[in-house]
């Protein structure tokens, strides 16, 4: 009885942080998670640098990384943006596109199947080497996915899984 009304409990509150607006990257895109994706032992997720509660009527953002613990130079990393209101979709894609252009070693690609608008490329050199997706759905959700450490199409698969993960927990 006490394990149904703990479950209960995380239940309603799991429940009331979604109708809060609060999103947790590393709570949608686990560890067990990133160690089945990299194939390997994973640390603890890290909430990055991109994180806000969307105070002030700005977006909420939240940013999960996770590092391989043998191997440093694989990582998966999710960056979850809901804007608190429609905005201007095709402004935001061209603005991405552009700026993904600018990191890339190669022009972004798009690609199908994940989101409304996905689009990919090849970023940095040597060790810091990954690929970034970048996945637009409706009006207000934007994810960011950068896995390092495998060949590029490898790296996208692994990408496109965590972004239909993550797209299947969040409300439409």
């Amino acid at each position: 009885m006490k394990l149904l009304s703990l479950i209960v409990l995380i239940m309603l509150c799991s429940i009331s942080l979604q109708s809060a607006g609060k999103l947790d990257a590393c709570l949608i895109f686990t560890k067990a998670d990133a160690e089945a994706l990299l194939g390997q032992p994973v640390k603890d997720g890290r909430h990055g640098i991109m994180e806000s509660d969307g105070s002030g009527g700005t977006a909420i953002m939240s940013q999960c990384v996770y590092h391989t613990v043998a191997d440093y130079g694989k990582s998966a990393d999710l960056v979850i943006r809901k804007s608190p209101s429609s905005e201007k979709v095709s402004a935001s894609i061209d603005t991405v596109r552009k700026t993904l252009k600018e990191m890339a070693t190669a022009e972004p690609q798009n690609i199908s199947g994940v989101g409304d608008t996905a689009f990919w490329a090849p970023i940095g050199q040597g060790a810091f080497h990954s690929i970034q997706l970048s996945v637009f759905r409706g009006t207000s959700i934007y994810l960011i996915i950068s896995v390092k450490g495998f060949p590029d199409q490898q790296a996208l698969e692994k990408a496109k899984t965590i972004a239909q993960k993550t797209l299947s927990q969040l409300p439409s």
